[in-house]
């Protein structure tokens, strides 16, 4: 993940907006303490166990659809960066098959993609675990 934040720094590539953070506890806005990217392990880890109850100070919490809906959303992009990834090692070597390398725009909005989706996750994700 600190490897995909400095890539998209070094690339200047815009951030997803993220004053949504400004609504945050205190302990959240200590985790999140500016518009950065900040990602975070355990918020990927929410976006791949979606469907997984976790217990928050005692209380079973379950995502709603609508951040089950984000989840999806950012796992297709880290799906999708993923693939293009793989896309630029395979094409390391002479083309073949008429495959050609991803350009660096292909990248960037890619990377973009994967920020917008993010941000959107986070917000809910966080949010719903403030309201617990």
């Amino acid at each position: 993940l600190a490897s995909i934040d400095k890539l998209a720094r070094t690339s200047c590539l815009e951030v997803a907006p993220r004053g949504f953070r400004s609504a945050f506890t205190a302990n959240y806005r200590a985790l999140f303490p500016d518009n950065a990217r900040h990602y975070r392990v355990d918020v990927f880890e929410a976006s791949v166990d979606q469907h997984s109850a976790i217990w928050v100070n005692g209380d079973k919490f379950e995502l709603s659809p609508d951040a089950i809906g984000y989840a999806e959303g950012l796992q297709q992009s880290w799906t999708d960066l993923g693939s293009l990834a793989e896309r630029w090692r395979a094409t390391r070597t002479p083309v073949a098959h008429g495959d050609t390398r991803p350009t660096r725009v292909d990248f960037a909005t890619c990377l973009v993609a994967l920020d917008v989706a993010w941000a959107q996750f986070e917000c809910k994700y966080i949010s719903e675990l403030i309201a617990i």
